[in-house]
């Protein structure tokens, strides 16, 4: 916008989107820090936009209070808001851009080019929840409005006949209004048994999952449509939840609907929030264990909490209540291009790195313990180890926090003297010094002499990585990346590993049964070694891509065993 406001100075610039927030202290901060911005949009922007841009084509010097729903600087240098403009209830009242023809002439000219789309799907507006991260709920009055059937069939089929290959639904709670959402999947499903499209989506599904919830992701699954079925907890913590404003299912229930995903073969996905208010390093660790203690093995991820405008985190009362503390660091844009030129400017966002009940020094160790379930438990590497210790009383995060001392060479135990821990697990060494670079990246943004624009070029998480695409792999898919390509070399070092563990903590260990148990799980682990003769994913980039990248929240990493002792 800067460069724009250069160039052409009399243009109007214009921001909206729950970034915005309400109208208020925080908006009028935004303005004054961006004088290249020149209106504000409060709540839905299709009308508001619209009378903009009409009043700004019909008059000269429009009196831009006249235009509800916005707010700005005057000439006088004072922040005014124009008066609220209600939420519509009828959202077949703002015109389809899909059924409009808008996109027509733009998909004909990239399908010249080879080129494919995927879509963004509304099919309602507005949350029931008013969890406190989330400006979803706060936004919308925490009011569900939804459009109508005739119109959501004639966007699903516009999808279909214009081969739209993936689908992201846009909804906060999909099968909350269930006999709703049953019924367009159903349609969905028909749509891509006839016209092959659209192939894929991807939907948030209703917060407190049920059994009807189960029924409908089975549909979408069967039909080859599902990327997996949402499970969300945020956090198990009861002194969290209440803080944030939320309530969860209980754990037997959340185990009995894993129970019957797992039974039908429909992956699953769970998500916990790392730096909730009110959460410890020793309740975060506990939310783990209790996810994989439930039944999820193969979508666990583990998200660092950001504070968005217009959410209750972002009241500064609310901030020093729970003592929030945040640093501004560059939105990681995973699986995004490593050149920064060909993806435009650097954009950030505000993310806690502390909390009155979270240090920042367990913020830390927080991530390295999150790094090593995702890496060696969730994505694989040595789930049936770990699955094995479990049954004899080991927490998988107990084992974690263990396992990064080991991974671990300080300057007290200089390389090549006999405390050094790279001489036994040189290649687990190199991926803790990964998670530790990517660690002092972030930091980097607490520093006095931290400047944003030179954070980015400072730090690389991608060395050992040639073989793959030159992308921005999440740190625990790159390190999985790593210590694959050397996979014989990484299952040795884990073999030491885990026998070294269960010597320190069992009189009964037997080594020769842990090595079968850290065998297996090499043999059914996926590789592109073991992939079918012939098939592209026989290549490491294409199975990174395809196998990693595309399928991880879709699917196991894992075979399964063809013997279970």
């Amino acid at each position: 916008l800067r460069d724009v406001k250069k160039r052409w100075s009399n243009c109007l610039t214009v921001l909206g989107g729950p970034s915005v927030g309400d109208v208020g202290p925080l908006a009028e901060k935004l303005l004054r820090e961006h004088p290249e911005v020149d209106v504000l949009v409060h709540g839905e922007g299709e009308e508001t936009f619209r009378e903009l841009l009409l009043a700004r084509a019909i008059f000269e010097g429009f009196t831009i209070n006249a235009v509800p729903g916005i707010s700005f600087l005057t000439y006088e240098d004072k922040y005014a808001a124009s008066t609220q403009r209600p939420r519509r209830k009828n959202l077949d009242e703002f015109a389809s851009p899909f059924l409009t023809g808008v996109f027509d002439h733009v998909l004909a000219l990239a399908r010249a080019k080879g080129q494919h789309f995927s879509a963004v799907w509304e099919p309602d507006r507005g949350c029931p929840f008013d969890c406190a991260f989330c400006a979803w709920g706060s936004a919308t009055a925490s009011k569900v409005n939804t459009f109508g059937m005739d119109r959501l069939m004639g966007e699903l089929a516009w999808f279909a006949l214009h081969q739209i290959g993936f689908l992201y639904g846009a909804s906060a709670n999909f099968g909350l209004l269930y006999d709703r959402d049953y019924a367009l999947a159903e349609y969905m499903v028909a749509l891509k048994s006839r016209f092959g499209f659209p192939q894929r989506m991807m939907v948030n599904t209703s917060k407190n999952a049920t059994e009807r919830i189960f029924k409908l992701s089975k549909l979408l699954h069967d039909a080859g449509l599902s990327k997996g079925a949402t499970l969300s907890m945020q956090s198990w913590d009861e002194q969290t939840l209440v803080a944030i404003g939320r309530n969860n299912i209980k754990l037997s229930t959340y185990e009995k609907l894993q129970g019957l995903f797992r039974a039908e073969g429909i992956p699953t996905y769970g998500e916990l929030i790392l730096a909730l208010p009110s959460e410890t390093l020793e309740s975060f660790c506990d939310g783990i264990d209790k996810c994989i203690d439930g039944g999820q093995h193969d979508g666990l991820f583990v998200y660092l909490n950001r504070v968005l405008p217009g959410t209750e985190q972002a009241d500064p009362a609310y901030r020093a209540l729970h003592g929030i503390e945040t640093v501004r660091l560059p939105i990681q844009a995973n699986h995004g291009s490593l050149d920064a030129a060909s993806v435009g400017p650097a954009e950030f966002e505000e993310t806690v790195v502390a909390t009155k009940t979270m240090p920042h020094a367990d913020w830390l160790e927080a991530q390295r313990i999150a790094w090593f379930i995702e890496v060696f438990f969730v994505i694989g590497i040595a789930r049936l180890p770990l699955l094995w210790l479990r049954e004899r009383g080991v927490r998988v995060t107990e084992f974690a926090r263990w396992a990064l001392k080991v991974m671990w060479s300080t300057a007290d135990n200089p390389p090549g003297s006999k405390y050094d821990k790279r001489s036994a697990y040189p290649r687990l060494c190199d991926e803790r010094a990964r998670i530790e670079r990517f660690l002092e990246w972030q930091d980097a943004g607490l520093r006095p002499d931290y400047r944003e624009s030179e954070l980015g070029a400072k730090w690389s998480p991608y060395w050992g990585l040639n073989a793959f695409p030159a992308i921005r792999w999440p740190i625990e898919e790159a390190s999985w990346l790593a210590l694959m390509a050397q996979k014989d070399a990484t299952y040795a070092e884990l073999r030491n590993l885990f026998n070294a563990y269960g010597k320190t903590r069992f009189d009964w260990w037997d080594g020769v049964v842990c090595e079968a148990i850290v065998n297996k799980n090499a043999e059914v682990v996926k590789h592109w070694t073991t992939e079918p003769e012939g098939s592209p994913t026989r290549d490491p980039a294409t199975f990174a891509r395809e196998c990693l990248w595309f399928n991880r929240r879709g699917g196991s990493m894992l075979h399964p065993p063809k013997e279970t002792r």
